[in-house]
């Protein structure tokens, strides 16, 4: 039976400082939890169980009264070829959640018009900087909303 890994990227909030073109004035904010898909692969896991269950034994089932079926018509080597069969045939779910996120942060600066380099602190649950980087050259126009989109590691 399958089984759900949960491998935690180890971080728990961002913070995120604008720094301004020329004048260097600088705003912060920290990141909230946008959605935490991880809790949600494994709220879709733990309802998917006991449909996985009941067809994983269906399947053994199956393949068992085959084999029984192929020895008493043809002998003893037709079951085992059947079983060989069978077992061949038997492959592993690969399908993964591994390639999304663990969960989604946004943060949220109102900046006045202008030109900013963003530097970004990833922080452990302990609040320890795990990891930084910048993203430069960010231009905010007046009257207008900015979204800036950064996939994180």
């Amino acid at each position: 039976l399958p089984v759900l890994v949960d491998t935690p990227a180890g971080i728990a909030q961002a913070r995120i400082t604008a720094i301004a073109a020329g004048d260097s004035s600088r705003m912060h904010t920290y990141s909230v939890v946008a959605a935490d898909v991880a809790a949600r692969a494994r709220r879709a896991f733990a309802a998917a169980q006991p449909t996985i269950f009941v067809r994983a034994v269906a399947r053994g089932l199956a393949k068992y009264l085959a084999k029984r079926q192929a020895e008493k018509e043809g002998g003893k080597y037709a079951g085992w070829a059947v079983n060989l069969l069978g077992a061949v045939t038997e492959t592993a779910d690969t399908r993964s959640w591994s390639l999304l996120p663990e969960k989604i942060l946004l943060g949220q600066l109102d900046l006045p018009a202008g030109d900013y380099l963003l530097q970004v602190e990833l922080l452990d649950p302990g609040g320890q900087t795990a990891d930084r980087f910048t993203i430069p050259a960010v231009r905010i126009t007046s009257g207008r909303s900015t979204f800036l989109d950064t996939r994180v590691h």
